[in-house]
């Protein structure tokens, strides 16, 4: 039987934490400079120029899932890319995508415009991967090959305890939802799109809500209620993080109600990621 630790056994009691001193992605995206040597121009800014490489984004205390390559003369990416680009216009139409594939690298917290735009992450879905074809169980065993969109916490065998992440929504998703786009309809009452977060302890295991469940974090990002109005947020929000224990890994995924059953969402599964801390 699975034994849940009590909380002066936690090795993230409210001591423990009190004693470390708190990481935060934002302060190493801000020791980050892109530009022209490191970056590829594009309206707004730059984006990271190995996007389309099988490289990995890495700062200081984080390591980013990311795969890259050509297939057929098309490029293709998942899992994070770095991003400055201050580009919040509309380049879907209804029926069409084409005008997203060159401009994916916005997000709705950094408007057009916006001068000395912080640099930030745009995280891709690829839900090619198990994510999609495998629900997570108190059973499943994480594997970095297994999934496409996660992040890793330090750069050693020390797990943390993660109490923020700070997200936005991206440009793609926000106005597929409000006018559709070559796959996605606009959104209508009891639609929403969300963005669902996993810890991994050190032992790659899935952290446990109850002995028969997982525990994840559900967050938002688009919202209609029965009755209501479509709530969809352009700004940085802040998401509370209590796994109960330390964790290794962050898994994201996302969830829309506008989606092809077996073949999966029809939103643009992106997101932007400004911040995480942890301890």
């Amino acid at each position: 039987m699975y034994e849940f630790p009590e909380l002066e056994q936690r090795s993230d009691s409210p001591q423990t934490r009190a004693a470390r001193t708190s990481i935060s992605l934002a302060n190493d995206l801000n020791g980050v400079t892109l530009n022209a040597s490191n970056g590829t121009a594009t309206t707004g800014g730059f984006y990271w120029n190995q996007t389309y490489s099988n490289t990995k984004y890495q700062t200081t205390n984080f390591t980013f899932s990311h795969t890259g390559g050509t297939v057929s003369g098309y490029n293709y990416w998942d899992g994070f890319t770095i991003s400055n680009v201050a580009d919040t216009n509309n380049y879907g139409a209804p029926g069409s995508s084409d005008g997203w594939i060159a401009h994916q690298w916005g997000c709705m917290a950094v408007p057009t415009g916006t001068s000395n735009s912080p640099n930030y992450m745009v995280g891709y879905w690829g839900y090619y991967m198990l994510d999609f074809q495998n629900e997570i169980t108190t059973e499943t065993e994480f594997g970095e090959n297994k999934y496409a969109t996660w992040v890793k916490l330090g750069n050693n065998s020390q797990t943390y305890t993660v109490s923020k992440v700070t997200v936005a929504i991206h440009p793609w998703p926000y106005y597929g939802n409000l006018y559709g786009d070559g796959f996605a309809r606009p959104f209508g009452p009891g639609d929403h799109f969300d963005l669902i977060i996993y810890g991994v302890d050190g032992d790659g295991a899935f952290v446990r809500a109850t002995e028969e469940t997982v525990r994840k974090i559900t967050h938002a990002m688009a919202d209609y209620p029965v009755g209501g109005t479509l709530n969809m947020p352009t700004g940085w929000t802040d998401i509370t993080i209590d796994f109960g224990e330390p964790v290794k890994y962050l898994v994201f995924q996302m969830y829309s109600t506008d989606n092809s059953g077996e073949f999966g969402p029809n939103t643009a599964v992106y997101f932007c990621l400004r911040d995480i801390v942890m301890q």
